[in-house]
């Protein structure tokens, strides 16, 4: 028997503000120090949760989003990532590889095809494989096969994988988000200074990343028809995003800012 601890390496886009970063930092933080050795690997070393992980190795690939280039471009882009994550992987010699990121997932899995003793696991918080393009679709098919484990938080997504990306039920394994409840139990004992929430009226509380996925635009008109009903409420949208500046523009032209 040996005491050696296990090598984890996480890698990951950045450490902007969303739920799966925050779920990336409670299993960072609470990992066992005496049984794992681990590292986090970021395409960006950028993001409001930095301040959250001075204790911890950041490893910055320095790679920024790819955006919307001519195929041969994009391509060229993607073997840039796929060397850079390989001789990440190669310098730290991992035993477990882990993602949550499914834009950097399939670059991860294909590596594993040249690094014998590596484990692939990648956790699925959302699944978003590539849309009208035939090439993108085959390759993400193609590395959730690869993969040792794929972890959905969800059963529908665990669903869409088995029955659309033919991955196999015996490499699924449905993981709910962990919740921090220590860190919750911490945070209800704070005082709350915003004259919000003084306000007599039905509040109406929104948290999420602001993104257009998550539907904030709809919720801003619906409550524009709530106001108009002569109901006293109030709304606030928590979070942070890219489509901030647009959500605010549209509460600024209804009238409702």
């Amino acid at each position: 028997m040996t005491n050696r601890k296990i090598k984890l390496l996480f890698i990951h886009d950045n450490l902007e503000l969303g739920g799966g970063e925050r779920i990336l930092l409670n299993i960072l933080h609470n990992l066992d120090k005496n049984k794992f050795d681990f590292s986090l690997v970021l395409s960006e070393k950028k993001g409001v949760f930095l301040n959250d992980v001075k204790d911890i190795d950041i490893i910055d690939m320095k790679i920024k989003k790819i955006k919307y280039e001519k195929l041969i471009w994009r391509f060229f882009r993607y073997v840039e990532r796929f060397y850079k994550v390989y001789d990440i992987i190669n310098l730290k010699k991992p035993d477990i590889v882990i993602t949550f990121s499914t834009t950097l997932a399939p670059i991860i899995a294909f590596t594993k095809l040249f690094v014998i003793r590596e484990k692939v696991i990648i956790g699925l918080h959302i699944f978003k494989p590539f849309e009208n393009c035939f090439l993108g679709s085959v390759l993400t098919k193609l590395s959730y096969l690869i993969v040792d484990k794929v972890i959905p938080v969800s059963n529908g997504i665990a669903e869409d994988l088995n029955k659309n990306f033919n991955v196999p039920k015996d490499k699924i394994k449905m993981i709910h988000n962990g919740i921090n409840i220590d860190g919750i139990n911490k945070l209800k004992n704070e005082k709350i200074y915003d004259d919000w929430f003084k306000k007599d009226s039905i509040k109406i509380l929104s948290c999420g990343r602001l993104g257009e996925g998550k539907g904030h635009s709809h919720l801003i008109k619906a409550f524009k028809i709530v106001k108009e009903s002569g109901i006293n409420t109030s709304l606030i949208i928590l979070g942070e995003g890219y489509e901030r500046i647009k959500l605010e523009n549209l509460a600024k032209n209804l009238n409702i800012r």
